[in-house]
């Protein structure tokens, strides 16, 4: 993630959101680059001496951090913020299970201190993971969590982004949803059998073919089962406290903010195309008048074409093709 850390403010991609505030990206490319680049964040700047996310000072600074490499919506602060919250509670817990559960004393686990983690905030890690009330709250977790048997296949992709894939991407089924997050690959052992979820997802998919209503369906997925709010739509991008608004209701400044980098973008590709015809006129002329001695850079302000030989419409389109990816 060094090139994201290190990209430049007229650098920044742009992340668009769904109607739940969700980054959605016709770029599946993007997405994981943005995810990723939150862990990192987690990970550098988010130190793991705190007893938990809500004690964490100066969030909005990081916020502001995000917003430095991407153009992203105010209404995707949420999601966001949650997803580093994710981030660093997943790389606590991997820190905890590398260098505490395996070792029997904390002489042994000082001894194997990760080296990225200092000194003394590994020691606070050490006496919070010590207290009572917490080993016992974290044996209540770890038993509820093997008690969850159906659980997604997706790895590190959204479930905004995989309904949008789906052909009615606009309103898909909880059907649709749960069929297309539990896909499994033959060989691999998962919590829940196979042949129980084959059978499940049939039944499902023989329900919804002949046209049995949504509530018949969505009550053989869910079964007995109560799930919350985010089940089947991933991390929403809204506080539960505010009042949903609408996906288009997006900020004046994020709008004048996309407009001004696409305007700069087509200035500067019809710069760089009238320095490639400049540059291609004057390397004719100079093949019939060698004396001809004209500095295109210095007209042009110092932009430079990668092939001075080039015809212009080839220099052109690659440079506009390098700027699309």
């Amino acid at each position: 993630m060094d090139f994201v850390h290190a990209r430049r403010h007229d650098e920044r991609k742009v992340i668009m959101l769904n109607d739940h505030f969700q980054p959605v990206e016709d770029d599946d490319k993007l997405l994981p680059e943005f995810s990723n680049f939150l862990g990192t964040i987690a990970r550098l700047y988010v130190p793991l001496n705190w007893v938990t996310w809500h004690h964490v000072p100066d969030k909005n600074d990081l916020w502001e951090f995000v917003k430095q490499k991407y153009i992203i919506p105010e209404q995707g602060k949420h999601w966001v913020m949650k997803s580093i919250s994710s981030s660093w509670r997943v790389y606590k817990a991997r820190i905890k299970e590398k260098h505490y559960i395996c070792y029997d004393n904390d002489e042994e686990r000082l001894k194997h201190r990760p080296n990225d983690i200092p000194l003394d905030e590994f020691k606070m890690l050490l006496k919070y993971w010590n207290d009572p009330k917490v080993k016992t709250l974290a044996k209540k977790n770890a038993i509820s969590r093997k008690k969850i048997k159906d659980t997604h296949t997706t790895g590190p992709r959204s479930f905004a982004q995989i309904r949008k894939k789906l052909p009615d991407h606009a309103t898909p089924t909880k059907a649709e949803i749960f069929v297309a997050t539990r896909k499994r690959k033959e060989g691999r052992q998962y919590k829940l059998p196979n042949e129980i979820l084959k059978y499940r997802l049939s039944t499902i998919e023989e329900i919804c073919s002949i046209g049995a209503n949504t509530e018949s369906v969505d009550q053989l997925i869910c079964g007995d089962s109560s799930h919350g709010s985010t089940w089947l739509v991933g991390r929403r991008g809204v506080p539960k406290k505010l009042k949903k608004q609408s996906a288009t209701e997006v900020p004046n400044s994020y709008v004048e903010e996309l407009t001004t980098k696409i305007r700069d973008q087509l200035a500067n590709d019809m710069k760089q195309q009238m320095r490639d015809n400049m540059t291609w006129m004057i390397n004719k002329l100079g093949e019939a008048n060698p004396n001809l001695k004209v500095d295109v850079d210095e007209m042009f302000g110092g932009i430079s074409c990668e092939n001075e030989n080039a015809t212009p419409s080839k220099c052109g389109d690659d440079e506009v093709d390098e700027i699309e990816e």
